[in-house]
């Protein structure tokens, strides 16, 4: 199909402005030089810590009342005010010169991912529902912004590796500012489905009673949930940590940007292979598990930097394409009006367990080194795992219990 027939599709044209505004919010040119900046400006590994752990501390009060606030008002208007949060943490950090300015940055990234996470993939749910009245391809899609996010992540990794070394990693701070604008234009322009303003008929005490009872019943749907979680924070351990690696082991500064980028590739692909990922297939998840476990073990008993920069990738990998899986089978169960609370409320749930562990990878990397704080990696990825050969053994896991919290719900 050719680009204009592609485009005079329904589906693909209300989607179009959404692929936009992914791949504008995913270039980002500070990312890759990030924790090179920090350091440069007096941060170590435990002030690094301390720096993640201030934002991680941070998004869960953000986190599910900005899903729930997408639910009752508008998700396109969430992200647009998440935009703005990624444009004001370029700027502080831009200008700032040590470590308590910085948090400042860190903590309006932090706003940024909270508005952000959990709304993209309930827009898309409620958009399939609305223009085609299924969401078999729900993984295909929710692939496809996950893909041109990543495509975008990698292109800003090198790019702004590249500006870094011709001007200074201050500069690449100043110039992601114009480049997140574009993503306020197309979501303006974007038609936002409202099958989750048509559900929403009930005091907002009782919709947040409501989401979080959807999210945390028992049964199948709350081990999606504990795997979705698992999942998160193994991906926040690579993308929040990774660079870690290359400081201990003096990588020159040039593969910074190569580095940032493979681990963004590994974002954006991971989310295209989910769809591909016969998970409760034994032949395929134990190989997968076992790739995951050998991957974690490298970062702690291999000092070779791109050794461990593609076990980082692998971690990442697997950890999206999973996450997409997981997502599709929460959405599932949940009704539109709770559909971007409960998702956030996942991610919360995720950074709630990172966030200690932020503190503890930090302290022990400046007390010993950064591979000996490698084994807080493993036993993540040794849970997540388990959970998922747990998972495996259901045969019906794949059809998750409806949610039992709000029967009223389906009657209206």
């Amino acid at each position: 199909m050719s680009v204009t027939g592609w485009l005079k599709t329904p589906l693909h044209k209300r989607l179009l402005p959404l692929y936009i505004a992914a791949f504008s919010q995913g270039f980002v040119l500070w990312y890759p030089i990030e924790k090179l900046f920090m350091t440069s400006i007096g941060f170590d590994e435990a002030t690094i810590g301390v720096m993640v752990a201030a934002y991680a501390a941070f998004v869960p009060f953000f986190e599910t009342p900005s899903g729930i606030l997408a639910d009752r008002w508008s998700r396109k208007g969430v992200l647009i005010l998440a935009s703005l949060a990624l444009m004001i943490s370029s700027l502080v950090g831009g200008l700032s010169h040590g470590v308590l300015s910085y948090i400042i940055c860190a903590v309006f990234w932090g706003i940024f991912i909270a508005m952000y996470s959990g709304t993209y993939d309930s827009i898309l749910y409620d958009l399939l529902l609305q223009e085609t009245g299924k969401t078999e391809r729900f993984e295909k899609f929710l692939g496809r912004i996950r893909l041109i996010d990543g495509l975008a992540l990698v292109l800003g990794s090198l790019c702004g590796g590249l500006i870094a070394g011709w001007l200074e990693p201050r500069a690449t701070y100043f110039l992601t500012i114009p480049l997140v604008l574009v993503s306020i234009i197309a979501l303006w322009c974007f038609k936002e489905p409202t099958l989750h303003k048509s559900e929403i008929s009930e005091p907002i005490i009782k919709h947040i009673k409501t989401t979080f009872g959807a999210v945390f019943q028992k049964g199948r749907l709350l081990q999606i949930v504990a795997i979705m979680a698992i999942m998160g924070v193994l991906v926040q351990f690579s993308l929040e940590f990774g660079q870690l690696w290359l400081v201990a082991l003096l990588a020159p500064v040039f593969l910074y940007g190569p580095a940032n980028a493979a681990l963004m590739a590994a974002y954006g692909f991971g989310g295209v292979a989910a769809e591909r990922i016969q998970i409760f297939q034994i032949k395929i998840l134990y190989p997968i598990v076992a790739l995951m476990i050998a991957s974690s073990l490298t970062l702690v008993f291999v000092k070779q930097a791109i050794v461990d920069i593609i076990a980082l990738f692998v971690l990442t990998f697997f950890g999206l394409g999973l996450g997409v899986i997981f997502t599709k089978l929460l959405h599932d169960a949940l009704p539109s009006k709770v559909r971007a609370g409960a998702s956030s409320a996942v991610s919360t749930t995720s950074w709630l367990i990172f966030l200690p562990f932020a503190l503890l990878f930090g302290y022990v990397s400046k007390q010993h080194t950064v591979f000996a704080a490698g084994w807080f990696i493993v036993a993540v990825t040794l849970v997540g795992c388990g959970l998922m050969i747990k998972a495996s053994r259901h045969k019906d896991f794949r059809v998750p219990d409806e949610p039992q919290i709000a029967p009223e719900i389906h009657n209206k």
